[in-house]
C-alpha cells in the first residue's frame, strides 16, 4: 500500500507536470493566435484600405479621361477655328490685293485724265487764242 501510495504520487507528479506543460502551451498556443487574429485583422484593414485608395484612384482616373476627353474637344474645336481664322485671313488677303489692284488701276486712269484734262485745257487756250485773233482780225478788217 505504500508502494501504491508512492505510485500514485508520482503518477500525481507527473500528470501536474504534464497539467503545467500543456498549460503553457495553451498559452503560448493562445498568445499566437491572438497575435494571428491581430495580423489577421490588420491585413483585412490594410486590405479594405487598399480597395478603398484603389476605388478612389479608378474615381480619378474616370474624372481624369472625362477631362481629357472634355480638353480633347476644345482643343479639336479651337484647331477647326483656327483653320477657319486662316480661310478668312487668306480671303481678305486676296481681297486687300485685288483692292490694291484695283486702285492701281483707278490710279493709272487718273493719270490717264490728268493728261487729257491739261491737254484738253491747252486746246481751250489755243482755241480761245485762235478765237481772240480771229475777232481781232475781223474787227480790223470791218475797221
Amino acid at each position: 500500500s505504500v508502494a501504491a501510495l508512492k505510485l500514485l504520487t508520482q503518477d500525481h507528479t507527473a500528470l501536474q507536470e504534464e497539467t503545467g506543460a500543456l498549460k503553457e502551451k495553451v498559452a503560448t498556443l493562445t498568445f499566437e493566435l491572438e497575435s494571428m487574429k491581430d495580423h489577421s485583422l490588420k491585413s483585412i484593414e490594410q486590405e479594405q484600405d487598399a480597395k478603398s485608395k484603389l476605388s478612389t484612384m479608378e474615381a480619378e482616373a474616370r474624372e481624369a479621361e472625362e477631362s481629357f476627353t472634355t480638353l480633347q474637344g476644345q482643343y479639336d474645336n479651337v484647331v477647326g477655328e483656327l483653320a477657319s481664322l486662316r480661310d478668312e485671313v487668306t480671303g481678305l488677303n486676296d481681297a486687300k490685293e485685288k483692292l490694291e489692284n484695283q486702285i492701281n488701276l483707278l490710279s493709272d486712269e487718273n493719270n490717264v485724265l490728268k493728261s487729257k484734262s491739261k491737254a484738253a485745257e491747252s486746246n481751250t487756250e489755243e482755241t480761245q487764242n485762235s478765237v481772240a485773233a480771229l475777232k481781232s482780225l475781223t474787227q480790223d478788217h470791218t475797221a
